[in-house]
């Protein structure tokens, strides 16, 4: 049986604390718009998931104006997100900046983080597709807001044709690119890519990213 829908304070104040992150959605591919990355075949399927995210063009498909729309509907009108009056707008909690700014710092480095990337990808493209885009729909449906957002990204992010599927044939081209003795690394690297978007907590998760830091600082 499901869980209960949430009541709708707690709908909107979930919609909100998701802003940041939401409205660079795709951020993360920021680096793939570079044409001698975009013109390669792993390149092409990250350029056009990031350019699909922008609406190719049409404002009326952009992901985060209409997410925006929908906070409007919602009572909430917020600074462009470049602005510092975004940053600090009072609405929003520290947490909200973690995923956003990880986003932001990691597509910047879009050949030094490719494999960690690639993981990324495709745990954002899998993140939502049915499970939680479907209970989020129907809480927005609940309570009168568009579902146009979750509609359009339970549509273009399916596993068989949409992005999730370019997202696996991406890691499957730069794999294909790996020498042997170098597929077990690249794979690994992958997969903490992967594994980011929801880190895991605990005692293990400190102790291994004090031991990537040690890592990190013996190899400068």
């Amino acid at each position: 049986m499901d869980d209960p829908l949430p009541d709708r304070a707690d709908l909107i104040d979930s919609t909100l604390q998701l802003a940041p992150l939401t409205l660079i959605d795709g951020s993360w591919l920021a680096g793939s718009t570079d044409y001698q990355l975009a013109s390669s075949e792993r390149g092409h399927f990250l350029f056009e998931t990031y350019w699909d995210e922008l609406g190719n063009g049409d404002l009326s498909l952009n992901h985060p104006l209409i997410y925006r729309a929908m906070l409007r509907e919602m009572g909430i009108d917020l600074p462009p997100t470049r602005s510092p009056e975004f940053a600090a707008w009072p609405g929003f909690r520290d947490k909200s900046f973690e995923t956003p700014v990880y986003w932001l710092s990691i597509g910047r480095f879009p050949r030094t983080f490719e494999a960690e990337i690639l993981g990324l990808n495709l745990a954002m493209e899998l993140s939502g597709v049915g499970g939680s885009y479907r209970r989020g729909r129907q809480s927005l449906e609940k309570y009168g807001f568009s579902t146009a957002f979750l509609d359009i990204h339970n549509t273009i992010d399916n596993v068989a044709t949409g992005h999730s599927a370019w997202a696996a044939d991406a890691i499957d081209d730069y794999l294909a690119q790996q020498t042997p003795q170098a597929r077990p690394d690249v794979w690994d690297r992958i997969r903490a890519g992967y594994r980011s978007l929801n880190p895991p907590p605990g005692l293990l998760s400190r102790k291994g990213a004090r031991r990537a830091q040690s890592e990190r600082r013996s190899h400068a």
